[in-house]
């Protein structure tokens, strides 16, 4: 074997196109070869050898350790030793280590070499060879770091890695797979079937036919979201990625592999949003149909005045003709029942004019206990559970015991063969933004006003519907569909929200989320005085502004019944020139909304810059911005509902003209 680029001083002549082959290959090779003469401790070195270490071939033979002396110092010892044992004939030498050349440079070789014995068998040489191996280390070590960065990505992310072998159903992960769903690689076996059996029951068909897909049917990758239990016995959100990556002959894939991420956090947060997005789309929703129905209930509301205005009339005419006074009392009663349906439709469209008072919601719900159990009958059990000491509220206290009314009639409808109702009030803190967001109003303190019952409960895919007006569970002809979206209307109106669950078979409990008022205690909810029998009467003159001519010629009527004098105008340009002329006016009766450009609002602000003491009574069958701010009337402000009667009317007027002087 030669050990330089002078083989033939060892081995005899040789061809000259020989040696320069030899030369040439050890060069494209980078390949060395050296000779050891244990004896002398002499190395002879090729010219390869003296090319890859950088030295200069005239300095003589080179010593041993001289060559030992530019092994890297930190694999020096190493080397030494597997010379030694290679030197003893113990081993051949065989090894990967890092070289430092003449002028500094580090290069990586892998050494080899052989031990050769004299004819009397003791160890003579060691013939070798060093290939320099630096450029594939420096890409092993690029690798391992890349390695190293993705582990640590991987861990950092939580994101397991499996891989399995289905021609020998070997099946392996790292232990990121493992310890994501608190399980510990070295106690729970690594097996397909300990995480199949732990995947969700109502996503474990679909998981297999995924597989079955790609194993067998050449899907070339798998994305799927499933449930998987944890250690804990929850149940996580998880995403499986793979593909196959190894065929048997006949396209059936025989290895498979893949990733899976802990996305619960994801799904959880992607709910929350559809929840967000839904309880908009309801608002929204529920806000469009406000303005349809609030426009309506004001047309209706109209004709609800003239209607019941003229069946009081006839009444009274009739006096005479019992069976024709029915008829008209009968006309009476529907048109009040109209008005009953319009002011529930206003109460969802959040355009009643409440008139809010400070209240202990408490006292509401003992006050209309009696009104509850009189009307539910007695098969229904009512419980009344009330934390001591409620936080006040500012509510209208008359729509708060028209909403437990509706509440507790729709429980007694859900409980035919008899049941029971728990009526609760109770302070909560919602200190939690989300908490806050759940119920849908801003964090803080509110009172809870709740009414369950025992009754068959609401199908889940009907409750997103039950505040939509007209909407009811009922059989046909068994209510309007109004009782829940006037709850709606009401508690929204307030500065509150309302929140209802149910289950079917198990039941139904909506709750009232009222936002506590500041200030000093709560009041009782006072009650109207009965009125009297006699209608008060007066012989004021009365500036009539309303647009809707047979409303304007019935209230002319009914204040002439009532000894006023009337003064009628169609619209706000009309009255202002009447209010313009030199006759003495008492009261300035008009209309909220009027078209012509200028409303009742408007038209009193005119009339007060020539009429300063003028007193004004609004009148409207639907509110809007002018003199209702909130859901509540300004301060000062007197307003008749539509439809009224002619007691009504009779007290407003009264309570108008005896007001204070507006001009102070």
């Amino acid at each position: 074997m030669p050990t330089n680029d002078q083989p033939a001083h060892r081995k005899g002549a040789a061809p000259r196109d020989t040696q320069l082959r030899l030369l040439r290959a050890q060069r494209v090779a980078r390949m060395g070869f050296i000779d050891w003469n244990l004896a002398t401790n002499e190395v002879e070195l090729s010219d390869e050898v003296y090319r890859l270490l950088g030295l200069d071939r005239e300095i003589g033979p080179t010593m041993n350790v001289h060559l030992v002396e530019m092994v890297h110092p930190d694999d020096r010892t190493r080397v030494g030793e597997a010379l030694e044992r290679a030197a003893r004939g113990e081993a051949d030498y065989d090894l990967d280590h890092r070289m430092i050349r003449a002028d500094g440079g580090v290069i990586w070789v892998h050494a080899q070499a052989v031990l050769s014995r004299d004819p009397a068998g003791q160890p003579e040489t060691l013939l070798g060879t060093i290939v320099d191996i630096t450029a594939r280390k420096v890409a092993e070590l690029a690798l391992r770091e890349s390695e190293s960065r993705l582990r640590l990505a991987l861990e950092v992310t939580q994101i397991g890695i499996w891989d399995w072998d289905l021609r020998v159903d070997d099946w392996s992960a790292n232990g990121t797979y493992f310890h994501m769903l608190g399980y510990d690689r070295s106690v729970h076996a690594a097996h397909r079937q300990f995480w199949s059996e732990r995947v969700h029951p109502d996503d474990r068909q679909r998981v297999v036919e995924t597989m079955l897909d790609v194993r067998d049917r050449g899907l070339p990758r798998f994305d799927i979201e499933y449930r998987i239990r944890h250690a804990d016995g929850t149940y996580r959100w998880v995403n499986s990625v793979g593909r196959a990556t190894e065929f048997d002959p006949q396209g059936r894939a025989v290895r498979l592999v893949g990733i899976r991420g802990d996305i619960t956090e994801r799904k959880l947060a992607a709910a929350r949003l559809a929840e967000s997005e839904a309880r908009v789309a309801r608002a929204q929703k529920l806000e469009s149909i406000g303005q349809l129905t609030g426009g309506i209930a004001h047309d209706f509301n109209n004709l609800l005045t003239v209607i019941i205005g003229n069946s009081e009339d006839l009444i009274e005419e009739l006096h005479d003709r019992p069976q024709l006074a029915q008829l008209a009392g009968t006309v009476k009663i529907a048109g009040e029942r109209g008005a009953e349906l319009t002011s529930r439709l206003l109460a969802f469209a959040r355009k009643q004019a409440l008139e809010p008072k400070r209240i202990q919601a408490a006292a509401i719900v003992h006050g209309v206990l009696t009104l509850l159990r009189r009307t539910l009958g007695a098969h229904i059990e009512i419980d009344v559970v009330a934390e001591p000491d409620t936080w006040p509220v500012h509510v209208d206290p008359g729509q708060l015991e028209q909403a437990l009314l509706n509440l507790c009639i729709n429980a007694r409808d859900a409980m035919p063969g008899g049941g029971r109702i728990v009526i609760e009030s109770a302070n909560v803190v919602l200190s939690r933004d989300d908490v806050a967001a759940e119920v849908g109003v801003p964090a803080g303190d509110y009172v809870m006003v709740a009414v369950a019952d025992t009754g068959s409960g609401i199908p889940a895919d009907q409750l997103a519907l039950v505040f939509d007006p007209f909407y009811t569970t009922k059989p046909a002809g068994k209510g309007t569909g109004l009782g829940l979206s006037m709850v709606y209307g009401f508690t929204i109106q307030s500065g509150g929200a309302v929140k209802i669950y149910s289950e079917v078979g198990a039941g139904t409990v909506v709750k009232l989320y009222l936002p506590r008022a500041s200030g000093g205690p709560a009041g009782e909810p006072s009650r109207d005085s009965a009125t009297s029998a006699h209608l008060a009467r007066g012989d004021e003159l009365i500036l009539l502004v309303e647009d809707d001519g047979l409303v304007r010629s019935h209230a002319t009527r009914l204040l002439q019944s009532l000894g006023y004098r009337v003064l009628p105008a169609a619209n706000g340009p009309e009255a202002l020139e009447i209010a313009r002329g030199e006759r003495t006016i008492d009261l300035l009766f008009t209309d909220v909304m009027m078209p012509g450009g200028m409303s009742g609002p408007e038209l009193a602000l005119h009339i007060r810059k020539v009429r300063p003491n003028l007193r004004v009574l609004f009148t409207s069958g639907y509110t809007d911005n002018a003199i209702v701010h909130f859901g509540r009337v300004d301060p000062g402000t007197a307003l008749l509902h539509k439809p009224y009667d002619r007691r009504r009317l009779a007290e407003k007027i009264q309570q108008a003209l005896a007001g204070p002087d507006p001009a102070g």
